[in-house]
């Protein structure tokens, strides 16, 4: 491999588009991921993902609860809804990572110059598996 194509390919292997991870600690509105894929570095090697801080949005994660209410003095019905449920440590996701840097200042809704691209510290978990 030439030196262009080295270079190429070292930059390829730092894109991060996605991946999926365990949840192994939850701050608010923040979770420790473990990814659970391997990276190579430039000269091929496989290595272990560090853990990353990763966005919850509101409402990732529900779960199935039935509820029974009266339908009439002696009569009732049961039925099964979906409500909210709360990410927790053991929780499987899928991580999507932003194109952009969504440091504090983005996720607040204020503008703020971008400081980096496809970088896996810019992840939110876009579902519970």
């Amino acid at each position: 491999m030439n030196f262009n194509e080295a270079f190429i390919n070292g930059k390829l292997i730092n894109i991060h588009t996605a991946f999926i991870g365990k949840v192994i600690a939850v701050n608010e509105n923040i979770a420790r991921v473990q990814p659970l894929t391997y990276s190579k570095n430039v000269s091929g090697e496989l290595r272990e993902q560090t853990p990353v801080a990763v966005y919850i949005p509101r409402n990732i994660k529900v779960k199935q609860e039935t509820i029974t209410y009266m339908t009439g003095l002696n009569s009732s019905h049961t039925k099964t809804i979906i409500v909210p449920d709360i990410v927790a440590a053991g929780d499987v996701v899928y991580c999507g990572v932003s194109e952009r840097d969504i440091t504090t200042e983005n996720l607040n809704g204020k503008i703020a110059k971008p400081t980096r691209h496809h970088d896996i510290n810019d992840s939110v978990i876009l579902a519970v598996i």
